[in-house]
C-alpha cells in the first residue's frame, strides 16, 4: 500500500539571542544561515495561554447518571465535547483511562444474574477510548473492584475477595485479562491501589491497623508500609504524574464530610486542599500535575470541580444538574494522521522567532521526516545527538542546522559525525536518512439513588460499618461510595 505523504505545521520556538553560528571548514557543508523569523498564523486549535495559566489539556473520562442510568461518558479537559461511550441497562461505572488515552476500563454490572444494587456483581472491561471494540476481561462469580492502569499501560490493578474470606485483596493482570497475580494477603481489607509514575510502587488504601490508612508497597507486593497513621480516615490514593506527592481523601469517621487532601510521596507534608460542607472526594491529576480533578457535593448534586494542585482556583467543570462522578484525566490519544497537538513549553526565553516545518512521511517507511515549509529540504536527527535532553537536526537544502537544547537553539552546529558528512547530501537528496537518524515514528451511581445509610457518595456500597469487625462488611467495596 502506497503511503501517502502526511504534512503537519508544526512551530518550532527557536533562541538566537544568546548562541553564536558555529564555524565549520568542511566544503560539503557550508556555512549555515538561519533563516529568517516569520509571523506564522497559529493553527485553531492550537492552546495559547496566558504566563501561569495553567493549561486545560487532554481527556477526561467519567460515569453519569444524566441520560437515566449509570453509563460512561469522555470530555475535552474544558468540559466541552461531552460524549456518552457506553449504552446498557446495567450498571457502567468506575472508568480508568489508560496512561496514552487510548482504552478505558470500567466496571460493569451486565453479567450480574440478579442485579441489586449496591449489591452488584462487577465485571472489568476494557473498551476503546470512543466507547468502540469493548471486551471483557473478567469472568468471575465474585466481583471486581477499582480497575487503575500501570503506567505502561500493560497492566491493570484492581481488589476482589477470590478467596471468599469477607477481605478483598489487591490483584493484577495483563491488559488483556491474563495473568492475575495477588499482591496482598490479609486479614483486612486491602483497595483502591494506583500504580506510582515510574511503575516500582503502588499506593492503596487498608483497614489493617484498626481504621482506613495509605500504604505502599513495591510493585511485586513486597515491603508493605503505611504512609498515613491517624484516627481518620485516607482514602483513594492518586499518584502525582512526577511521582512526588499522592492525593486522597481524608475524612472523620461517619461526619458525612470528606475533603481532598496531598502529602509528600513520603507520607510528609500533609495538606488539606478542600474544606466545604459535604463531600469533596476522588481526586484524579492532570497529565502535567498542575491541577487536579475532584467531584463534590457542594452544590446540592455530584458535579467535577478542578483546581490548582495548590488548592486554589476551584471552580466546576461541564455543570449539569445530572451527578458526575470518578473522573480519569490523561493525555488525549495521539491522531493516526491530521495534525499533531503540542503542549505549551514551561520554559521561557528572551526572543522567540519561530519558523514553519512540516512532517511528512517523504520515503514511505512509516516514519514522519521534517522539512520547513520555506522550501528547505528534509530535516533529520542523528544518532548520538540525544545526550543531556538535546536533539540535534539538520536542514539537507542549505545545510542549516538547528541544535536544540534545555537551553535554547543553537543555529549553526553540526549534526551528524564529519567523516559521514560528504554522503549526507545525496542520502538527503534520495529521502534516507544518515547513517545513524534517529526518528520520530507516529506511535512514539444510579438515577435516583441518594447516599444510602451511612454511605457518603457514589464510591462505596453497603459494606461501609465501622471498621472494627471487618467481617462485618466494612469494606468500601465498589467504586460508588466510600465509608464514613
Amino acid at each position: 500500500m502506497i503511503k501517502k505523504p502526511l504534512f503537519v505545521l508544526v512551530t518550532i520556538v527557536a533562541i538566537c539571542m544568546a548562541c553564536q553560528p558555529v564555524e565549520t571548514t568542511d566544503p560539503a557543508m557550508p556555512s549555515p544561515q538561519a533563516p529568517a523569523p516569520t509571523e506564522t498564523a497559529l493553527p485553531p486549535d492550537l492552546i495559547v495561554l496566558e504566563k501561569g495559566e495553567p493549561a486545560l489539556d487532554g481527556l477526561i473520562v467519567f460515569y453519569s447518571d444524566r441520560d437515566g442510568n449509570p453509563e460512561i461518558y469522555t470530555m475535552n479537559a474544558d468540559g466541552s465535547n461531552v460524549t456518552r461511550l457506553t449504552d446498557d441497562p446495567a450498571f457502567d461505572d468506575s472508568p480508568a483511562l489508560s496512561p496514552d488515552g487510548a482504552r478505558i476500563a470500567f466496571l460493569t454490572a451486565r453479567h450480574d444474574p440478579n442485579p441489586q444494587f449496591p449489591h452488584l456483581e462487577y465485571e472489568i472491561y476494557v473498551m476503546d477510548a470512543d466507547g468502540s471494540n469493548p471486551r471483557r476481561l473478567t469472568e468471575t462469580e465474585t466481583a471486581e473492584d477499582h480497575p487503575a492502569w500501570s503506567p505502561d499501560g500493560t497492566q491493570i490493578l484492581f481488589d476482589a475477595d477470590y478467596d471468599g474470606d469477607g477481605f478483598y485483596e489487591i490483584y493484577t493482570m495483563n491488559a488483556d485479562g491474563s495473568d492475575v497475580t495477588r499482591l496482598t494477603s490479609n486479614q483486612a481489607n486491602d483497595q483502591f491501589a494506583d500504580w506510582s509514575s515510574d511503575g516500582s510502587q503502588i499506593a492503596f488504601s487498608s483497614d489493617r491497623n484498626g481504621n482506613w490508612d495509605i500504604f505502599v508497597m513495591e510493585a511485586d507486593g513486597s515491603n508493605q508500609r503505611a504512609l498515613t497513621d491517624s484516627p481518620d480516615w485516607e482514602l483513594f490514593p492518586a499518584w502525582s504524574p512526577d511521582g512526588a506527592q499522592i492525593a486522597y481523601n481524608g475524612l472523620i469517621p461517619r461526619s458525612r464530610n470528606t475533603d481532598v487532601f496531598v502529602m509528600e510521596a513520603d507520607g510528609s507534608g500533609v495538606r488539606q486542599l478542600t474544606d466545604s460542607p459535604r463531600f469533596d472526594e476522588n481526586p484524579a491529576w492532570s497529565p502535567d500535575g498542575r491541577q487536579i480533578l475532584f467531584q463534590t457535593e457542594r452544590d446540592g448534586n455530584f458535579e467535577l470541580y478542578v483546581m490548582n494542585a495548590d488548592g486554589n482556583e476551584q471552580r466546576p467543570l461541564a455543570a449539569h444538574p445530572a451527578d458526575e462522578l470518578w473522573p480519569s484525566w490523561r493525555p488525549a490519544a495521539a491522531p493516526e494522521s491530521g495534525l499533531l497537538r503540542f503542549e505549551k513549553s514551561a520554559q521561557t526565553f528572551p526572543s522567540v522567532p519561530t519558523w514553519k516545518i512540516g512532517l511528512a512521511d517523504l520515503d514511505g517507511d512509516g516514519d514522519l521526516d521534517a522539512v520547513f515549509a520555506n522550501g528547505q529540504a528534509n530535516m533529520v536527527t542523528c544518532r548520538g545527538a540525544r545526550r543531556r535532553g538535546a536533539l540535534e537536526t539538520l536542514g539537507a537544502n542549505d545545510e542549516t542546522s538547528l541544535f536544540v537544547s534545555d537551553s535554547g537553539p543553537v543555529v549553526g552546529e553540526r549534526v551528524c559525525p564529519r567523516r559521514r558528512s560528504t554522503r549526507l547530501a545525496g542520502r538527503l537528496a534520495a529521502g534516507r536518512d544518515c547513517d545513524g537518524v534517529q526518528r520520530h515514528g507516529r506511535d512514539g451511581a444510579a438515577a435516583g439513588n441518594a447516599p444510602r445509610s451511612h454511605c457518603c457518595s457514589h464510591r462505596c456500597s453497603h459494606r461501609c460499618s465501622s471498621p472494627a469487625d471487618p467481617r462485618a462488611s466494612s469494606a468500601p467495596g465498589p467504586d460508588h461510595h466510600h465509608p464514613v
